[in-house]
């Protein structure tokens, strides 16, 4: 429920959420432990929801129901496999299917098939299409950006970063994987304590949801 799971975000009053952030501010063993409540908390909604006893499930139906995808109880799985089961008795019987369509350049395709798999379109349960929208605005991003100083002293380094470079760094970037990148820049003489960005070089790199591992190694 949304009233718990507020309870599991936030135990006490001396759990704050930082300005510009979304989530409450907290250390890595406490976001541990608030990952493995939330997955109780998910896991018996489910449970409750569909009478299923949670012991029972696997781990890829675990995963399945955290990542929030649709998964079928028992009765509901039992149902389909009749339903395949019964499918697949009927495709024994060959039958052929002729259909004819016109591709995009004008050109007529005659297609003939014998099972229904041949002819069944395809259909993702990811949405890429959502993340591909998402993606394409990321450099509106740039149009706000916001600079938290609290931490900085008066004798710490100042970079500079030109707006077109930020733009197409974020412009780049996915609303799902991290990204990162090695800045290069100058310092100018009258000003030791501060450093321009003239480029950022993005090396190979393995990135995720949660972390990017770069080469140990600088590009020469």
């Amino acid at each position: 429920s949304t009233a718990r799971t507020k309870e599991v975000l936030r135990p006490d009053t001396t759990t704050v959420t930082q300005p510009q952030h979304v989530w409450p501010t907290m250390t890595d063993d406490e976001w541990t432990k608030v990952e493995v409540q939330l997955k109780d908390l998910i896991l018996q909604d489910y449970g409750r929801k569909n009478n299923v006893n949670t012991a029972s499930l696997t781990q890829s139906e675990i995963r399945d129901i955290i990542l929030g995808m649709e998964v079928a109880p028992p009765s509901q799985q039992r149902q389909q496999i009749a339903e395949i089961e019964k499918q697949a008795r009927a495709q024994s019987q060959v039958t052929e299917t002729t259909t004819r369509s016109t591709n995009i350049h004008g050109e007529e395709i005659i297609t003939t098939t014998q099972t229904n798999y041949e002819s069944a379109s395809f259909a993702s349960r990811s949405d890429w299409r959502q993340r591909a929208v998402n993606s394409e605005t990321l450099h509106r991003r740039t149009e706000h950006v916001h600079t938290d100083s609290r931490d900085l002293g008066e004798e710490g380094i100042t970079y500079v970063v030109p707006k077109n470079i930020l733009r197409r760094f974020v412009a780049i970037a996915d609303v799902r994987t991290q990204v990162a990148g090695f800045m290069y820049g100058s310092a100018p003489r009258d000003a030791p304590d501060v450093r321009e960005v003239r480029c950022i070089v993005l090396p190979p790199q393995v990135g995720s949801q949660y972390d990017v591992k770069l080469p140990d190694a600088l590009p020469s």
